[in-house]
């Protein structure tokens, strides 16, 4: 193996960093920077300017902002998509890789349409609706994230340390029948199974993550009905009607508008638009049209609303209403079941507590007096 390090290899690390440090930083645009960025574009745009000559300005004031360095990701974002619109770049492209897929296809529709600072603070509307309720789920899922880790953490401690101890005093065949149940948590974290399980339980969680955004065929659309899946449809579901109802407010064609949310939309959504388009573009009105699809998005209840309503002038401002009735309505719903899995976590956790106590307390006292003896 050749181990020699060339003076060619020196002068390529800075390079090699330098191209990591950005590759880093896509993705990784905090989601305030981008909603200040739409924001301010928005205003600009408003009063003449035009969107690369806005963004090049807000580029150069957050290059020599106090606290800004070099791979900051709000720098590095701000001036990436202010070159690629110099180059002739519309703003949904050069956006891509620092904007969401959903962010896109609002802000692709306004290009087109000619409106950006209506798409640019649909997209903040929109995500200020998502972030809602993610942050209310992340909220009511800290508790039994928290008593889980307690509870394994627990089983580990009992396994490893108090177990074999006691087994070294007592032969576990002379135990209580209550302290014989601590058993099994020696063997788990003693046999190697407890960082599998750890492992496998993280492997799975990436895995569900993968799946929400790519996975949009087949058994899916039986999945969407499950937790976390049908979190995943909602939040989905609820952006898509904000972005839809604006999109027709503005004079866009249902079918248009379904291309348009569906040209940078993630596979799972790409996949929903694009069929009930195809049933709009054949005549079919969009409650039939979404539910002749057999996917269920955005729910099946809320398609026989969209039927009924789909025929009226102000269709527009119904969707909208109906839809932020579904959401919320949703949104306790899903809240609902995560505090009913915050219960059985702690019931299963105070049950695991209440296990050791008593089986440590009857085993003492059996070794208290066996030495009495």
């Amino acid at each position: 193996m050749d181990w020699t390090f060339g003076l060619g290899d020196a002068l390529r690390m800075p390079f090699q960093i330098d191209e990591a440090m950005r590759s880093l930083a896509h993705g990784n645009w905090p989601e305030k920077f981008r909603m200040t960025y739409y924001r301010r574009l928005a205003a600009q745009v408003e009063n003449g300017i035009t969107p690369a000559a806005a963004t090049r300005q807000l580029a150069a004031r957050t290059a020599t902002r106090w606290n800004a360095w070099k791979y900051d990701p709000d720098v590095l974002a701000m001036g990436e998509i202010a070159g690629r619109m110099e180059n002739g770049l519309p703003l949904q492209e050069a956006l891509k890789g620092w904007a969401k897929p959903s962010e896109l296809s609002i802000i692709a529709a306004g290009v087109k349409s000619g409106q950006v600072p209506e798409s640019l603070r649909m997209v903040v509307e929109t995500g200020q609706v998502v972030r809602r309720i993610r942050n209310r789920i992340i909220a009511e899922l800290f508790e039994p994230a928290l008593m889980g880790a307690m509870g394994f953490y627990l089983v580990y401690i009992v396994g490893t340390d108090m177990v074999p101890a006691m087994e070294g005093i007592l032969a576990p065949d002379k135990w209580p029948a209550m302290a014989r149940l601590l058993l099994p948590m020696g063997w788990f974290a003693t046999s190697g199974v407890a960082p599998f399980a750890l492992g496998a339980m993280v492997a799975v969680i990436m895995a569900i993550l993968f799946t929400m955004p790519h996975w949009s065929g087949g058994w899916r659309r039986h999945f969407d009905k499950l937790p976390p899946w049908s979190i995943y449809r909602v939040l989905q579901g609820g952006a898509w009607i904000v972005g839809f109802t604006n999109l027709i407010a503005a004079g866009m064609k249902m079918e248009e508008a379904l291309a348009v949310q569906a040209e940078m939309a993630p596979r799972w959504l790409k996949t929903r638009l694009l069929s009930a388009r195809m049933q709009v573009v054949g005549g079919t009105e969009l409650g039939r049209a979404l539910q002749a699809t057999g996917y269920g998005f955005p729910d099946p209840w809320l398609i026989q609303d969209i039927s009924t309503f789909s025929g009226f002038a102000d269709f527009p401002r119904l969707l909208r209403k109906i839809g932020d009735e579904w959401m919320r309505e949703s949104e306790e719903r899903i809240v609902a079941v995560l505090r009913g899995l915050g219960t059985m976590v702690n019931v299963g956790v105070n049950v695991m507590i209440l296990l050791v106590v008593f089986g440590m307390n009857s085993l003492q006292s059996i070794v208290v007096s066996s030495a009495h003896m």
